[in-house]
C-alpha cells in the first residue's frame, strides 16, 4: 500500500511531499503526477510548479517544462532559480528547434 493513501487525497503538501521524494529517486513521471494532484487542490504555490517543472525537464520535455517556469515566475516573480533553469532550457530548446529552407 502507497503511503498517501493513508493521507487524506486533499491534503497539498502530502502530494508535494511525495513528488519531492520521487523526483529524488528519479522516478520524474510518477513525480509529476504527485505534482499534478498538488495543484489540482492547490494551484497557486509556486513550489509544486518548480517541482513539476524540473520533472518535465528531466523528462526531456522542454517546452512543457518552459510553460511550467513561466507559472512559477507569474507566482514569484523574483524567484532566481526558475529564472536560471528556464534560460537552460530555453538555450536546448534554441538547439532543438529544426529550420526548413523554403
Amino acid at each position: 500500500m502507497d503511503v498517501i493513501d493513508e493521507i487524506k487525497s486533499t491534503d497539498h503538501k502530502a502530494w508535494y511531499n511525495r513528488g519531492n521524494s520521487l523526483n529524488a529517486c528519479g522516478r520524474f513521471i510518477d513525480a509529476v503526477t504527485s505534482y499534478d494532484k498538488a495543484i489540482e487542490i492547490k494551484s497557486d504555490r509556486y513550489e509544486f510548479w518548480t517541482g513539476r517543472a524540473w520533472s518535465l525537464y528531466k523528462l526531456k520535455k522542454y517546452e512543457e517544462s518552459n510553460e511550467n517556469y513561466d507559472r512559477v515566475l507569474e507566482l514569484k516573480p523574483d524567484y532566481q532559480l526558475a529564472k536560471d533553469n528556464q534560460k537552460i532550457i530555453k538555450k536546448k530548446l534554441s538547439k532543438n528547434k529544426t529550420y526548413s529552407f523554403e
